[in-house]
């Protein structure tokens, strides 16, 4: 635990996400002003809850995953928020037309054993300091689609969702890196333990903000290194820091959202290139009542054209709602179609798999992160670029004053909590070397 420290210093921190809103809290808990500037009208970043008839419909981060070791899970538990259970683990699903309960236990033993040679060689060029590309998903689970069938279909839908990225285009890495394959339990490839959060992810992420203020409706511009500090150049205002922690999505970063003047380190722009950054669609239904099987927790879809499988709330929350989400070549083509047609077609797979009786929706929504302004997509994943070390290197200090942070910067990267556990590593480095760091 750190010493409140007694002095003026100034951080800006850009964005009021889980990052930004931890990084904010953790810096005036130890004697720091902090000005946190949000470009929406709200907080939360891409935990983003909105309300589709009277029901709660989480239109980004949806669960604090793996349940058990995550710190928000904790802090949830502690604030006495009502938690629902998410089990992916058994799942109906729909593979070559028909209708298949599945328990990919078989399948999970199969992957972790095709992944123990590349884990194995990955951890000898690391040692050796050699970077080298590896394959791809798609690769590597492929070939197991004809001899686990409706197991394989399942996990590679999760998977597709889980990177929200073609697999063709997602490296292997994410599940080497990101992972303990080689331990007690082995290596499990579907989500774990996760919950879904009473009242929606955003309301809670917001209530973490204890003490911060943000500015909304507030973008910036342009960061701006001067003698002895940092210059924030908004669409209001100019504000002088002595140092500034950047929390935007990747996608801001690759598109050059924000100018850095100087410009970013090369090894800072390569690293960000190297990072994949996909997207991902939701798409919910809300009903007049609950007439429909809620047995199981999810559907697979892997012979929809439009979603990779579906939530069904009404099992987990016993709200009338069903959540289907669409990312890879699948979130590609629903966006060809409009939110009524996506959503006719959502409630026919609903009445073919769920029920026949299943009364006609009161109300629907979607979202598309992709084309929204400050996200331009959900979350990072490893591209076939990707050599490890992107983290390592976008987590470094630029000029001692600027840092970057976020769920794209963090071991758990696509989740709730990396995002919050960065932006307290950021707020970290920048207390434990404030002397240096600020000039005092």
């Amino acid at each position: 635990m750190h010493d409140r420290i007694q002095h003026n210093s100034t951080v800006v921190v850009i964005g009021a996400g889980a990052s930004g809103i931890a990084a904010s809290e953790k810096l005036m808990a130890a004697g720091f002003k902090v000005v946190l500037i949000e470009a929406r009208d709200r907080m939360g970043g891409r935990a983003s809850t909105r309300l589709v008839g009277s029901v709660p419909f989480d239109a980004g981060a949806s669960w604090l995953a793996d349940s058990q070791v995550n710190y928000l899970r904790t802090t949830a538990d502690l604030m006495e928020v009502k938690l629902y259970p998410t089990d992916f683990n058994r799942a109906l699903v729909q593979y070559k037309g028909v209708k298949v309960p599945v328990d990919p236990t078989e399948f999970m033993k199969a992957v972790e054993r095709r992944l123990t040679l590349p884990y194995i060689k990955l951890r000898i060029r690391e040692f050796f300091g050699l970077r080298k590309t590896l394959p791809s998903m798609a690769s590597m689970l492929d070939p197991l689609l004809k001899k686990y069938g409706a197991q394989a279909a399942y996990a590679r839908e999760i998977l597709i969702v889980n990177e929200a990225a073609n697999l063709d285009r997602t490296s292997i890495g994410t599940l080497l890196r990101e992972h303990d394959l080689i331990g007690d339990d082995g290596y499990d490839p579907l989500p774990k333990d996760d919950v879904m959060v009473d009242g929606g992810m955003q309301a809670f992420v917001t209530s973490l903000a204890k003490k911060v203020k943000p500015s909304l409706g507030e973008a910036v511009q342009a960061v701006i290194r001067i003698e002895n500090g940092i210059t924030v150049q908004t669409t209001r205002r100019r504000i002088d820091a002595d140092a500034v922690i950047v929390t935007v999505p990747l996608g801001l970063l690759k598109a050059g959202a924000i100018q850095f003047d100087p410009g970013l380190p090369v090894e800072h722009k390569a690293a960000i290139d190297r990072l994949g950054f996909g997207n991902e669609k939701k798409t919910c239904l809300v009903y007049p009542n609950m007439n429909w099987s809620k047995e199981n927790h999810v559907v697979g879809l892997h012979d929809s054209p439009y979603f990779n499988f579906i939530i069904n709330v009404a099992a987990i929350k016993g709200q009338p709602m069903i959540m289907a989400l669409s990312a890879g070549d699948k979130q590609i083509k629903a966006d060809s179609l409009s939110i009524d047609e996506l959503a006719t077609a959502l409630h026919e797979n609903v009445r073919a798999i769920l029920g026949s009786d299943a009364p006609d929706p009161i109300d629907h929504s979607t979202t598309d992160w992709g084309n929204d302004p400050y996200a331009l997509g959900a979350y990072s994943h490893s591209s076939l670029d990707t050599l490890g070390n992107e983290a390592e290197i976008l987590q470094r200090p630029i000029a001692d004053r600027i840092l970057l942070a976020g769920e794209a910067l963090s071991n758990r990267n696509g989740y709730v909590d990396g995002a919050w556990n960065d932006g307290q590593r950021a707020a970290s480095l920048i207390i434990s070397n404030h002397a240096r760091l600020m000039g005092i």
